[in-house]
């Protein structure tokens, strides 16, 4: 009887911190949606907001179009880089660093990241 209980916690844990992750990889997403809508406010209309993956590829900029959950221990991201290229970075929740980046671009108008509204809403078109 003593192993079955010992059992039954060591399996309550293992399902807590499964749970943790979890939570862990949707704050992290909640928590750099709302930094970059802060972000954006706080940048000049010719300039977009771009992230930085740290540990990337140096110099590589990315205009998300989406980020989320991958499982329940990966962050994806998906956009375009400073070129225009298609980009999704897949990160483990436990490496997860950004940096958010002010960009001018020039003649063409500054794009908003729509994907920081509620869910079910359709995210900003990220095309010029």
């Amino acid at each position: 009887m003593q192993s079955q209980m010992e059992a039954a916690r060591r399996q309550w844990k293992i399902s807590d911190a499964a749970d943790a992750t979890l939570r862990q990889a949707s704050d992290a997403i909640e928590d750099l949606v709302e930094e970059l809508a802060t972000f954006e406010e706080s940048i000049d209309p010719a300039e977009e907001a771009r992230i930085v993956i740290i540990g990337g590829p140096a110099g590589t900029t990315l205009f998300p179009s989406t980020i989320g959950a991958l499982g329940h221990d990966r962050i994806r991201f998906e956009g375009v880089d400073q070129e225009g290229a298609k980009v999704v970075v897949i990160q483990h929740v436990s490496q997860f660093n950004v940096m958010l980046k002010a960009t001018k671009v020039g003649k063409n108008q500054a794009r908003r990241i729509g994907f920081h509204s509620l869910e079910g809403e359709e995210p900003a078109p990220t095309d010029r």
